[in-house]
């Protein structure tokens, strides 16, 4: 690659990995020079919800020979503090009220919901300098037929979806908070009905409540993923529906009875066994990967 322009070296560079723009930076003083631009770090250290916001001060590099540009210096700051704080065991505690239910940490952010008596409401943290401090606290609007906890999904760090039977309750980050998106009620027909307006929840709840049950499993700024049960507590299916546009995206039934199925996600992908077959999708509903599995004879 040396006899390469370097243009092309830093078109390379772009699809590179952190740790492989690491890597290369060690090589030599030319490719050090041409991996030292924020274009690559930035969405690279960014993706991690690392910013400047997590830590108290940068490392000051201006008397070294080379200088790391603003946002190779922001990720060799942040896991230089992660790695010193490992090794000597120094460490922070968030305590958690004794109500909470359920927590999600996408940095910068922990959100959490809780059970009764303070199941109305989500909290949002921020980290800040090494600690999570309130950034908001929100009330969620109740059922008086089905006035149970609010569970949590969160896969990135600027969106999150609360829900409890039939309704779920999307939040997206604005401008540095958290806000009121939408709320999608799933119907006994089969249907979503959305609520766009938060001040029209409460009486979508009257309208739309039913004991059907819906099961969140990853959402992102246009998909949510979710899995449905029968009455049996067995899987009818696997969707995905793009809430904005209002409309199915993927529909997975099993050939047979399954039972609850073993899901894993990411923010980009989502994966499980169904049917006797380990699945990968992007959260954009594209398959990624699908192989069988034999019965063992």
């Amino acid at each position: 690659m040396e006899f390469l322009p370097p243009e092309l070296v830093g078109r390379i560079f772009s699809f590179l990995d952190m740790r492989d723009l690491c890597a290369v930076r060690a090589v030599c003083r030319t490719w050090w020079e041409i991996a030292n631009h924020d274009r690559f770090w930035r969405p690279l250290v960014t993706e991690r919800g690392i910013s400047e916001r997590l830590l108290s001060g940068t490392n000051d590099n201006s008397h070294a020979i080379l200088k790391n540009c603003k946002w190779a210096n922001i990720c060799f700051s942040y896991y230089q503090r992660v790695l010193t704080n490992w090794v000597q065991q120094r460490c922070k505690i968030t305590r958690a009220p004794d109500s909470t239910d359920t927590t999600e940490i996408h940095l910068p952010y922990m959100v959490r919901v809780f059970e009764p008596p303070d199941h109305h409401f989500v909290e949002i943290l921020e980290l800040k300098g090494g600690d999570f401090v309130p950034l908001d606290k929100i009330r969620l609007p109740s059922d008086p037929m089905n006035d149970v906890s609010y569970d949590l999904t969160m896969n990135k760090n600027n969106v999150f979806v609360v829900y409890e039977w039939n309704k779920s309750i999307i939040f997206k980050l604005v401008d540095g908070s958290f806000r009121f998106d939408r709320a999608l009620f799933f119907t006994d027909t089969g249907k979503f009905i959305s609520c766009s307006k938060e001040s029209d929840v409460d009486a979508c709840i009257r309208l739309y409540s039913s004991m059907e049950q819906i099961f969140p499993v990853a959402v992102t700024e246009e998909i949510i993923w979710m899995y449905l049960l029968y009455p049996t507590f067995v899987v009818k299916g696997i969707y995905a529906y793009n809430y904005v546009k209002s409309e199915w995206v993927r529909a997975l039934h099993p050939s047979s009875i399954s039972p609850f199925p073993t899901l894993s996600t990411s923010d980009k992908y989502i994966s499980w066994f169904f049917d006797r077959k380990f699945i990968v999708y992007s959260l954009k509903g594209a398959k990624a990967v699908s192989s069988g599995s034999r019965r063992n004879r």
